[in-house]
């Protein structure tokens, strides 16, 4: 099984890209999906 993935990620890229990152974090959660899904799906 995959580790999951802390916030780490979020201190590493620009202020501006925070906002959009947690929304597309959220939305995946909220969607039940790993990001290994979302990335099969697009």
């Amino acid at each position: 099984m995959p580790k999951k993935r802390s916030g780490r990620v979020l201190k590493t890229i620009r202020p501006e890209l925070k906002s959009l990152a947690r929304q597309l974090r959220n939305a995946r959660i909220k969607a039940g999906l790993t990001q290994d899904e979302v990335a099969e799906k697009l």
